[in-house]
C-alpha cells in the first residue's frame, strides 16, 4: 500500500528554483555561443576584406553570403533558440534524459532535412536569384563570382545547421 505524502511546498519551490537556475544557465551558454559566433564572424569579415580587398570580390561575396546567411539565421538558429532549447531543457530537468535526446535527434533531423531542401532549391536558382534580387546592378562576371560563391556557402550551410 502506497503512502500518500502531504504536498511539501519548500520542495516545490527547490525543484522549481532548481529548474529555473538550469534555464538560466543554458539560456547564457547559448548567449555566449552566439556572441561568440558573431566575434568570429567578424574577424572572418576583418580577414577576407584584407584578403579580396573592398571592391567587386568583395561585393561578390557579401552578395552572395546574404541568403546561406538568412537560411541559416530562419532555420537553425530561429529553431534552436525558441523551440528547442527550452523545451531540452525541460527534459533535462526533469531527468527525463531518454526523451531528452529523442527530441534533439528529431530537432536536427528535421533542420537538416529542411536546410536541405531550401539549399537544394536556392542552388538550383542562384542564377535568377542573384541577378533579380541580390546583385542585380552586378557585371556578368561578378554575378556568376556571386553564384558560385553562394552554392560553396549553402554547402557550409547545411552542414552548419546540423551543427
Amino acid at each position: 500500500m502506497a503512502v500518500i505524502e502531504p504536498p511539501n511546498d519548500e520542495n516545490d519551490k527547490n525543484t522549481i528554483d532548481s529548474r529555473n537556475r538550469q534555464l538560466a544557465r543554458s539560456t547564457l551558454i547559448v548567449m555566449i555561443a552566439f556572441a561568440v559566433a558573431k566575434v568570429i564572424s567578424l574577424g572572418q569579415t576583418f580577414i577576407i576584406a584584407r584578403r579580396f580587398g573592398v571592391g567587386a570580390e568583395w561585393d561578390a561575396y557579401v552578395a552572395a553570403n546574404r541568403i546561406p546567411e538568412l537560411i541559416f539565421t530562419l532555420i537553425a538558429g530561429g529553431a534552436l533558440s525558441h523551440a528547442f532549447i527550452p523545451i531540452f531543457s525541460g527534459y533535462l530537468a526533469k531527468n527525463d534524459t531518454d526523451k531528452a535526446w529523442s527530441v534533439a535527434s528529431h530537432v536536427i533531423n528535421t533542420i537538416f532535412v529542411a536546410t536541405a531542401i531550401i539549399s537544394v532549391v536556392v542552388f538550383v536558382t542562384a542564377p535568377f536569384l542573384v541577378s533579380e534580387f541580390v546583385a542585380p546592378g552586378f557585371e556578368s562576371a561578378v554575378q556568376q563570382q556571386t553564384v558560385e560563391m553562394m552554392r560553396i556557402l549553402l554547402i557550409s550551410t547545411l552542414i552548419f545547421s546540423v551543427s
